[in-house]
């Protein structure tokens, strides 16, 4: 008879080594999460947003191109083995963006007495500071996107404008 000597190494439950962390980048930029793991091969990546899975994210790398601010989230990837799976921690995507006009103020011609209203449309990060102007100067308590001039005399008139601020930056319409 001849012996045949068998060996049996165990199986290495997938181990997630190292995760990039979350991260605050502003919008437009690109930004790459990425895990290493060790285990019995072959593995294979899924990447999740939120609980859910990210349909063809099944990388080690999870590339963003421009980021947007629907990208915001929980995102962790799971990677498995023939024999197991591993998850990394979960690490959240925040966006943040400077103001953007997306809608300007228009010009208005009214009579003396009349009521009349300027309005600017504005994106970007939250808290956004409205600071409203008159022919440069600014107007004492004028808060918000609507700036209203109940009834207008003929020293109101001038060039109005607003300047829209966050801790990200800001915008003059």
């Amino acid at each position: 008879y001849q012996y045949v000597r068998v060996i049996v190494a165990p199986a290495m439950i997938p181990n997630v080594e190292k995760a990039t962390l979350g991260a605050t980048i502003m919008l437009g930029t690109n930004y790459t999460f990425a895990v290493e793991a060790s285990g019995t091969l072959p593995m294979s990546y899924q990447w999740f947003k939120d609980g859910s899975p990210i349909r063809g994210a099944t990388g080690a790398d999870l590339v963003f191109n421009a980021v947007q601010l629907s990208d915001i989230g929980a995102y962790h990837a799971e990677v498995a083995s023939p024999f197991a799976a591993a998850a990394s921690l979960r690490a959240r995507l925040e966006v943040f963006a400077p103001p953007a006009i997306s809608r300007h103020p228009l010009s208005r011609t009214v009579f003396e007495g009349d009521a009349v209203q300027f309005s600017v449309e504005v994106t970007g990060s939250a808290p956004l500071i409205y600071q409203w102007q008159k022919d440069g100067v600014s107007l004492p308590g004028t808060p918000g996107p609507e700036l209203i001039l109940k009834s207008v005399k003929p020293k109101d008139a001038g060039a109005y404008r607003v300047q829209v601020s966050n801790a990200h930056g800001q915008a003059m319409s």
